[in-house]
């Protein structure tokens, strides 16, 4: 038989308050990440090379019941060497043969930000999840905690008031009685 681990309420209540403060951190970085792509497409419309690609290919996949995902491919070439790049579809998704002005990164040039303002490549795919998973552990640890807390608030206010109630309590010395206190004798 195995024995269940017991854990006290302040113990949960610790565990819970770290439990919060991660969840609240990974609820952070998609946040944290769209800042920094933000960023990244500011500078690299600064210090980028521009470019006139063309879109290669325009291709959907389905994945189940969910709405389709399309990607948009490119095929241009950088000082010299042939290059092949992605893009979503998620603000723009344009069709095969249409222009597009970007700004490529000269030390990696399948980054690029397109004149709308997306960036190359499937950046942000695993932050979303991520995202929700701290969503959902500063919910159920918010719920743990704020139960455990009451419990151990109380369990803590019944310790102060025994506590209290044993330092208001007249000491008496052995074999005396509280004043008004009968005795008692038994029959035999």
């Amino acid at each position: 038989m195995v024995k269940p681990i017991v854990v006290s309420a302040r113990t949960a209540v610790l565990l819970t308050a770290a439990a919060f403060a991660v969840g609240l951190a990974l609820l952070s970085l998609p946040f944290l990440q769209a800042r920094h792509d933000e960023d990244w497409a500011a500078r690299l419309r600064q210090t980028g090379v521009p470019l006139q690609l063309t879109v290669s290919a325009l291709e959907q996949y389905e994945r189940g019941r969910s709405s389709p995902s399309r990607t948009m491919f490119f095929r241009y070439e950088f000082d010299g060497r042939p290059i092949e790049a992605e893009m979503p579809c998620v603000r723009v998704c344009l069709v095969s043969g249409t222009p597009v002005a970007v700004w490529v990164n000269p030390a990696d040039p399948t980054d690029f930000v397109a004149e709308f303002g997306q960036l190359s490549g499937h950046r942000s795919w695993v932050v979303g999840p991520v995202g929700f998973v701290g969503a959902m552990m500063v919910i159920f640890s918010s719920i743990i905690g704020a139960t455990r807390w009451k419990q151990w608030r109380s369990r803590v206010r019944a310790e102060v008031a025994r506590t209290r109630l044993r330092a208001t309590r007249p000491r008496l010395a052995l074999g005396t009685r509280p004043a008004g206190s009968r005795a008692r004798f038994r029959r035999k």
